[in-house]
């Protein structure tokens, strides 16, 4: 009667030791920065600072709204597969595609997050398959055809902010940096992408993902992306906005995924737990499994 057990434990050990055997320096090396690895994924990202964009006449911090991110997930074959998306300005579009086809990776997805920013701002979501090492240095030559800054990652800020109002609504586990709080949900159901069993992380955009910025008048701003199968669509848009939310894009960003998924985002402005309230009618309408309340 115990052998089930002792198989599954066995097995789910030695997936976590490969994942933490895996060496990530060389990709870090080739990218410049040391990224975070969740769930055996490394992710590396590259926040647009350079861009000045405001959503009317509200900022918008390029670390909410507005990170370049490139994923890298070890397959059971030894390949690696990229999944990532690089933030553009309309003059910046061309390049990026161009060097998506020269260096033989696949567009998955051209949109937008938001509406009605300025500048506009477009989100171009590829992917590929192969040694992890060149795929680095493919995505590295993607993001050259970008301003976006590079060299050593930001230093992390320390929160300014008291989220126990937000966090009394939405639950944990939360990251806080600055005026920002950050949510991860994973969804419950199993993923996967041809063929392989695909985790829920927000190392590859697979976790619907809240956040909220805090504003100097103690209104806050809430934008993020709700990772929906297809009876989920309707009910978190009516949740959404019925909270006073705006959604403005439902879209694909990967095209091999079973369930299909569906990405919504909005923005909303007003008191952070009026916010939290409404985002938490949404998730309700979702199958996450760690959407618990404090």
């Amino acid at each position: 009667m115990r052998k089930i057990p002792l198989l599954a434990a066995l097995f789910f050990g030695l997936s976590t030791a490969a994942a933490s055997a895996q060496d990530w320096k060389p990709i870090q090396d080739v990218l410049g920065r040391k990224g975070k690895v969740d769930e055996g994924i490394l992710r590396i990202t590259f926040p647009r600072s350079d861009l000045k964009v405001s959503l009317k006449g509200i900022p918008v911090p390029a670390d909410l709204a507005l990170d370049t991110w490139y994923g890298f997930w070890p397959q059971p074959d030894g390949k690696m597969m990229l999944m990532g998306d690089t933030v553009v300005q309309e003059s910046e579009l061309a390049g990026v595609l161009e060097e998506v086809r020269r260096q033989g990776l696949e567009i998955t997805a051209i949109h937008n997050h938001l509406a009605g920013e300025t500048p506009h701002i477009l989100f171009t979501h590829m992917s590929g398959m192969g040694d992890g090492v060149d795929l680095a240095r493919k995505a590295k030559a993607v993001l050259a055809r970008t301003k976006a800054p590079t060299g050593e990652e930001p230093e992390k800020k320390k929160s300014t902010v008291d989220w126990s109002a937000v966090t009394s609504v939405l639950g944990k586990p939360a990251e806080t940096e600055g005026t920002m709080i950050e949510f991860a949900f994973q969804r419950a159901e199993k993923l996967s992408m041809m063929g392989h069993e695909m985790p829920s992380t927000d190392a590859l955009e697979t976790a619907p993902e809240v956040k909220l910025n805090m504003l100097k008048d103690g209104k806050a701003v809430s934008y993020g992306e709700m990772i929906l199968v297809a009876d989920e669509v309707n009910p978190v848009f009516q949740a959404l906005t019925e909270h006073g939310m705006t959604v403005n894009a439902l879209h694909n960003h990967m095209v091999r995924e079973e369930p299909r998924l569906f990405f919504m985002h909005w923005w909303g402005v007003g008191q952070p737990k009026e916010l939290a309230t409404g985002l938490r009618a949404a998730l309700d309408k979702m199958n996450v499994r760690n959407a618990s309340k404090e």
